[in-house]
């Protein structure tokens, strides 16, 4: 299994920079044994490499693998009645059961941020051109001189310096310029919910972040999902320990 895919370097320039980050890759390889004496089990797990699923239905499945009694075909049986029964589906779901369809990202618990890019790519089951669902926003390149672009690039520099305004350590950051801005479609048509993103490079770091802001009303908007670091910042951050801040810090004693 992976994490995620390139989240620095150079490849971050290509339209395809953001599907690796959103769609680690799992592949299970089951030994005959295994594939005759929980055939059930086995068939479902076919089937849900074609929906929906996270880490946390991962760590459920290895559950299922340390108590192989659980996968048996009818405690499998009995498993799937008490799924559907369910007014609400759990956030972690064995791949030993079946995934529903009418799975949502939302529902499996997929952060807004991690599921707003629209592109296809390939199916590992049949080589097929699909569109994933935890990918399902459609986005658009605008001109960064754009009014919304410069709008939501201001509040991303300004979250990102209130969040450093905790650590007097940290220097405060600039903006050199933007390189690029796309706009990202809601799911819901009949909303005006979009999305502007930008890749900021700052001047003191030089080097580039991704913020995101997500349009709430006139000039107003609301911090969506995580900032992601496009490059290595090394010991650029060293006078902090908070987890959290240390990809956006820039201590002030590397100042010359």
């Amino acid at each position: 299994m992976s994490d995620h895919g390139f989240k620095t370097g150079r490849i971050l320039d290509f339209p395809t920079r953001f599907i690796g980050v959103r769609t680690p890759f799992v592949y299970f390889v089951m030994s005959p044994w295994f594939k005759k004496k929980y055939a059930r089990a086995y068939q479902i797990l076919l089937v849900n490499q074609d929906r929906i699923s996270t880490a946390s239905d991962f760590h459920e499945t290895l559950v299922d693998l340390i108590t192989l009694e659980h996968i048996t075909a009818e405690a499998i049986q009995a498993r799937e009645q008490d799924l559907a029964m369910l007014t609400s589906l759990p956030r972690g779901i064995s791949q030993f059961l079946p995934i529903p369809l009418s799975r949502t990202s939302r529902m499996a618990g997929v952060e807004d941020h991690w599921r707003r890019i629209g592109v296809p790519f390939l199916s590992f089951k049949d080589t097929k051109a699909v569109s994933w669902a935890v990918l399902c926003r459609e986005q658009q390149e605008i001109s960064t001189t754009d009014p919304a672009v410069v709008e939501v690039t201001t509040f991303g520099l300004d979250f990102i310096n209130s969040i450093l305004a905790k650590f007097p350590e940290c220097t405060v950051l600039s903006l050199a310029r933007v390189k690029n801005a796309r706009i990202v479609a809601s799911m819901k048509k009949k909303t005006n919910d979009t999305k502007s993103c930008s890749r900021l490079p700052l001047v003191i770091l030089h080097l580039m972040r991704q913020s995101c802001g997500k349009r709430m009303g006139r000039g107003t908007f609301l911090a969506s999902g995580t900032i992601e670091r496009t490059n290595l910042y090394g010991n650029q951050s060293h006078c902090i320990e908070d987890k959290d801040t240390r990809a956006v810090c820039y201590c002030k004693d590397l100042i010359s």
